[in-house]
């Protein structure tokens, strides 16, 4: 949802701040660099959780965390890379350009989205709930208007 309303929201900024002539070339550059690095933050924590998620499957957890992340990243490029390599050759390896440059922009596609929308929920979503075995606080009971107090 917040990709779908990224741009109607931009242009709608725009148009406010064109009101306040001084509020276009102050304010739009720095939101849109804002939208920049939380994209890039979002797939940069995807390919984290990707390579994280790799790295468990093949028993490697004690490397550091950029090794996910970069593990994660090439998992995603190599369907494009591929395709583009393939592009470049010809022949019958051509055919199987498409396909592959199509996966490839489908994950990275996800993978931008997911972060995008992960890093939105992680700053404006809903407070998580409390952990199993934690202790929760309720607030005190109210005293039950029916009964007489004596």
């Amino acid at each position: 949802m917040a990709q779908l309303l990224l741009g109607p929201l931009l242009v709608l900024g725009v148009v406010v701040l064109a009101i306040s002539i001084i509020g276009i070339p102050l304010l739009v550059p720095f939101a849109v660099l804002g939208v920049f690095a939380i994209m890039v933050a979002g797939f940069a924590g995807s390919a984290h959780a990707l390579g994280r998620w790799v790295r468990a499957q093949f028993g490697l957890a004690t490397h550091p965390i950029y090794v996910s992340v970069w593990a994660g990243i090439a998992l995603l490029l190599i369907p494009t890379l591929v395709g583009e390599a393939f592009e470049l050759v010809g022949g019958p390896f051509g055919i199987l350009a498409v396909p592959l440059v199509l996966t490839g922009v489908f994950l990275e596609y996800a993978a931008w989205t997911t972060g995008f929308g992960a890093i939105i929920l992680n700053r404006f979503g809903p407070a998580s709930p409390p952990a199993p075995g934690s202790p929760v606080s309720l607030p005190p009971a109210e005293p039950d208007p029916t009964q007489v107090a004596s």
